[in-house]
């Protein structure tokens, strides 16, 4: 393959990326994200809101998104708002605005996961906020050798875990299988009284990590992606409280485009998000069947 052939190929690919990413949000505006969500709260799920920055996009201005979902989750209803702590710089005083903020309103701040290198400065500005852990959420991936030791500290101390498998290994624990970590978060925060966030569309490991908390008497919930299919995990957990987090601002894909060279099987998924649509009626539909 010519040079120009791989160039045409990576940006028809880089094309298709964009226009699948559209799906995994619910549109560029926080009007977007409000119209889904009260669609979603009309049915009885639970709601966060995220405001998913673009390339090099300015802090101060990525901060007024989330200060603005924050003054509309207080008025209209929702839980919680979650926050990149990297997309602000790490910056204390304005996040310590947003809690504040938040707490006023009556409203949550979650804090999401990135890579790896992001924990550590993320840890550091959540003990530096005031007043405590009252109110703040922080997502652990199950792919780091850390992410036990963590979620069981951090739960401890009043904050609550949403666990995920993690788009980003450890680098130093590549072989972390993330079902398996997954579950060995779960097994770290199983016997506290903070709430876990169980966000995974795996329908048999989320039912394999709501039993481990309901053995231990753990208080938990279910969390879905806005975008992704939603059936089978409704399925297995139709008795939980399930939360639907509705992104939007800039598309994005939860799967890496590097991957399409190792897994091929990766670029039909990519054709088919490009080409379909988005899966709020799998919600509607479990609602409707009484489950």
């Amino acid at each position: 393959m010519t040079g120009a052939v791989r160039r045409a190929v990576r940006s028809g690919t880089n094309r298709l990326a964009a226009r699948a990413g559209r799906g995994y949000v619910a549109g560029p505006n926080l009007g977007d994200a409000r119209r889904i969500a009260d669609a979603l709260l009309e049915r009885g799920y639970g709601i966060t809101v995220g405001y998913w920055d673009g390339v090099a996009e300015d802090p101060a201005a990525v901060a007024a998104q989330h200060a603005s979902a924050i003054d509309d989750l207080g008025l209209r209803g929702g839980d919680y708002v979650s926050v990149k702590a990297p997309s602000v710089g790490y910056d204390h005083r304005v996040v310590a605005d947003l809690v504040v903020r938040a707490r006023a309103a009556g409203v949550g701040v979650h804090f999401d996961s990135l890579g790896h290198h992001t924990v550590g400065p993320t840890l550091d500005l959540i003990e530096s906020l005031p007043e405590g852990h009252g109110g703040l959420g922080i997502t652990i991936p199950g792919r780091w050798r850390r992410s036990p030791a963590d979620a069981g500290a951090l739960s401890a101390r009043g904050l609550a875990v949403r666990i995920v498998k993690g788009q980003w290994p450890d680098p130093d624990w590549t072989d972390l299988d993330p079902a398996e970590g997954f579950l060995a978060v779960t097994r770290a925060v199983a016997g506290t009284t903070a709430p876990v966030r169980i966000a995974t569309h795996d329908a048999r490991l989320a039912s394999a990590a709501l039993g481990i908390l309901s053995d231990a008497g753990t208080p938990a919930e279910v969390e879905l992606l806005f975008g992704l299919p939603v059936r089978p995990t409704l399925a297995v957990v139709q008795r939980q409280y399930v939360r639907v987090y509705v992104p939007y601002g800039h598309g994005w894909l939860p799967y890496a485009l590097d991957g399409l060279k190792s897994h091929p099987r990766l670029m039909l998924r990519l054709v088919r998000d490009a080409l379909g649509g988005r899966y709020l009626g799998g919600f509607i539909d479990r609602t409707a069947a009484g489950t």
